[in-house]
């Protein structure tokens, strides 16, 4: 039988709620981004089964090292949320990480601040709930809602595609222009126990 441990994984970056930008000042630098040492917030009430820090930060973006299935997921934590499911956070900071297996956790409780650690391109954070197995990658990925959030935007990636395929326009240049990307909604209306869909901006409450 097939896994596909991702398939309802999303990746979470943080954008400057007024603007949409992404970073302030030089892009390249991970450290310069917004969501950089954000608080990671445990989605539900669980029991920690896989935490793991140390691995360095990457200082600039694009520039993973090569690794193995043990760093992917960089610095993070696995908790199991009961009925055989587990919700999985990768590519927190260095030393940020603040459970350890066994812990008991409560929805809400930070676990850890958002990174730029493992298999990472920008600061973000990587989440996802699988069912069958602790694991990110031998897991089957299962789909999962929002108690509520708003939709405040989305992003135009068919302009930000058009871009990157000009001369010099490179993917840094696309993150420093990240705003001018973003189209804000004109109504913004809360919404209960959905997914949002795939380049949504939202806020949550």
């Amino acid at each position: 039988m097939t896994r596909v441990p991702q398939r309802f994984a999303q990746d979470w970056v943080y954008l400057d709620p007024a603007t949409g930008y992404a970073a302030d000042g030089n892009a390249t630098l991970a450290r310069n981004y917004y969501g950089f040492g954000k608080e990671v917030h445990a989605v539900a009430d669980g029991t920690v089964v896989e935490a793991g820090d140390g691995l360095p930060d990457i200082d600039t973006i694009y520039s993973a090292p090569p690794g193995d299935v043990s760093t992917l997921p960089g610095n993070h934590a696995i908790v199991d949320i009961g009925d055989g499911k587990y919700a999985c956070y990768a590519h927190m900071v260095n030393g940020s990480v603040r459970v350890k297996a066994g812990d008991i956790v409560k929805e809400g409780q930070v676990i850890g601040l958002m990174g730029n650690s493992g298999n990472s391109d920008i600061p973000h954070l990587h989440f996802q709930v699988v069912t069958g197995n602790a694991s990110f990658l031998g897991a089957e990925g299962y789909p999962h809602v929002y108690r509520s959030f708003t939709r405040t935007g989305t992003v135009n990636v068919t302009r930000a595609t058009e871009h990157l395929g000009t001369p010099g326009y490179d993917f840094n240049r696309l993150w420093s222009d990240f705003g001018q990307y973003v189209e804000p909604d004109p109504i913004r209306e809360p919404q209960v126990r959905k997914l949002m869909e795939n380049n949504d901006v939202v806020s949550f409450p």
